[in-house]
């Protein structure tokens, strides 16, 4: 499947999930990221999903550091 940040990474993205914690309405997913664009890129981030009916309902990432996670996806 194509996807839009395999034009910046060359389709070298890893996902790791380092925990997970859920409950009826929330979930909590800590991650490494890595991938290469211009060298190797490492950041670790937490992912906050919001649960409807089972189902996310909304989702934002909050990364571990601002700094690594801008100098992995900013301006190459």
């Amino acid at each position: 499947m194509d996807h839009p940040r395999d034009r910046c990474d060359g389709g070298t993205f890893r996902e790791d999930v380092l925990d997970v914690f859920a409950n009826d309405d929330h979930g909590v997913l800590l991650l490494r990221h890595e991938f290469d664009r211009n060298g190797k890129r490492e950041y670790r981030t937490a992912h906050i999903c919001e649960l409807k009916a089972e189902k996310i309902a909304k989702w934002t990432e909050h990364p571990g550091s601002l700094a690594e996670f801008e100098a992995a996806w900013g301006p190459a």
